[in-house]
């Protein structure tokens, strides 16, 4: 009887089977879905993939990952996915508790534009390259990835003209099997409790990290909590507050993630939209889903992936189908630069936040620019 692979994260994938099968490896050079599960899986585990993140594309940065994951089986360290790489990632992965894919996308959320009267091409450029500089500087401070969330603090007003509100704090918890701690929490969606950036090898808080109920610093911290009055709660070591959320590849996990309190909390395309409203000063609501800024529908034309990198361009990646991730180019429109010295700035995922990712163009699926009808033909 074939072996199978148990996650449901990569049981429906025929290459990842192909690999577990020993007729198919994934290796340097390659590009594919299959690769960004892997890459995934690996962050997940707390291998380090920082610059591009799970951008699907097997380079240097993915197979010193796989190269470590491989040391650390007992394999030799190449930089390959074979048969035994694969079953034993697997082995990981299922071993945790297998959930559902951490999705931001919002399918109802589509304002179709009307036609746009006279404006700039130039003026647009100018308002995306606002947008982007909003999305470095929540990259800058640390805003947090949640699903659903539009840029609100928790118990904040702040977010986009669609979800201005919606992030609130998690109910307190001192329970070191189920402990919430500043830790915020969103119902749209979900509900889905913030894991507040703990994945420091990739891109989150310093100091961030798993937990386990047993470890002591935990259960002293939260037996202290417990002996006071809410009001007069800190957080440990002036940062980090303990709490359990549910997401990614390994389910349920126990973390020191970063205090919520005081961040903006994002989706993918909560991100987009807040940096354009904030471009055109709130003049009026963005409002697309991540299916609609595919579109032309979006205002947005489409752009070639390997053009030289130019600041506000938007990028979308697809996965098994469906777009998981979009984000802003950052360049320097330079026409003399190649591609894939640009960056991306994006709300990634619950472990890191919002980050800058390089850019490598075989790792997007589109690549789209404002035109002047997401103006609506009001400057």
């Amino acid at each position: 009887m074939t072996e199978r692979l148990r996650s449901v994260h990569f049981a429906a994938d025929p290459l990842l089977e192909a690999c577990l099968s020993g007729t198919a490896t994934l290796h340097a050079g390659m590009a594919e879905a299959a690769v960004a599960k892997v890459q995934q899986a690996l962050m997940e585990l707390g291998y380090v993939l920082r610059d591009y993140g799970p951008d699907g594309v097997f380079g240097r940065e993915t197979g010193e990952a796989v190269a470590v994951f491989n040391s650390d089986i007992g394999l030799a360290a190449d930089a390959v996915v074979g048969s035994r790489t694969m079953a034993a990632l697997d082995d990981r992965i299922a071993a945790e508790r297998s959930g559902q894919l951490e999705d931001a996308t919002d399918t109802a959320m589509q304002s179709p534009l009307p036609p746009a009267a006279s404006s700039t091409a130039a003026t647009a450029a100018a308002y995306a390259s606002r947008a982007v500089d909003a999305a470095l500087a929540q990259a800058a401070g640390g805003a947090h990835f949640l699903a659903g969330a539009g840029g609100a603090r928790p118990g904040g007003t702040e977010g986009t003209s669609l979800r201005p509100a919606g992030v609130t704090v998690t109910p307190a918890r001192t329970d070191p099997a189920d402990p919430a701690v500043f830790a915020a929490r969103c119902e749209v969606h979900g509900p889905h409790v913030c894991a507040g950036r703990f994945n420091a090898r990739n891109g989150g808080i310093a100091g961030g990290r798993p937990a386990a109920s047993t470890d002591t610093d935990l259960i002293v911290y939260l037996a202290g909590l417990a002996s006071l009055p809410e009001e007069r709660w800190k957080p440990f070591f002036q940062f980090f507050s303990p709490r359990r959320f549910e997401g990614g590849m390994l389910g349920s996990q126990l973390v020191w993630g970063e205090d919520c309190r005081a961040k903006r909390h994002f989706d993918g395309v909560g991100l987009v939209n807040w940096c354009l409203e904030q471009a055109v000063e709130a003049r009026y609501p963005i409002t697309f889903d991540i299916a609609t800024w595919a579109t032309d529908a979006s205002g947005t034309d489409s752009v070639a992936l390997t053009e030289p990198p130019r600041k506000g361009d938007l990028l979308l990646r697809a996965l098994d189908g469906a777009f998981t991730h979009i984000g802003f180019l950052v360049g320097d429109n330079d026409p003399g630069v190649p591609a894939d010295l640009g960056h991306v700035v994006l709300a990634e995922q619950a472990s890191v936040g919002v980050v800058l990712r390089r850019f490598s163009p075989s790792g997007w699926s589109l690549r789209r620019r404002p035109s002047p009808a997401l103006l609506r033909g009001r400057w």
